[in-house]
């Protein structure tokens, strides 16, 4: 599991970690970070990923009225199989299609 938020990284110094959570600086990254750590087990395919990414009551998807005016950029879903691939989409849920990007194994070769 990913974030693109300072609360996983092993490369993160300790120090600024906790200057960052004692200013509330992560209190919304760390609260999504639950909310798909507890559901991490029962996922076993990407669709299912993905329906959960389109949950529109998902505390994953930052909205602008309720984040201090910050909002979800974009979802995105990156299978690391024999055919790499990623699902994309665009701002929060059901606001934009997603889109499909696969990279052909040895391509480039």
């Amino acid at each position: 599991m990913h974030t693109n938020h300072p609360l996983i990284s092993s490369d993160i110094d300790a120090a600024a970690l906790a200057r960052f959570g004692a200013s509330g600086f992560t209190k919304s990254s760390a609260l999504r970070l639950s909310w798909l750590a507890a559901r991490q087990e029962a996922l076993t395919t990407a669709d299912e990923v993905q329906a959960l990414f389109d949950d529109p009551e998902a505390p994953i998807r930052m909205r602008a009225k309720t984040h201090g005016g910050s909002s979800t950029f974009a979802t995105v879903l990156y299978s690391m199989t024999d055919c790499t691939g990623v699902r994309m989409r665009q701002g929060i849920a059901n606001t934009a299609p997603w889109q499909e990007f696969n990279f052909l194994k040895g391509a480039g070769e």
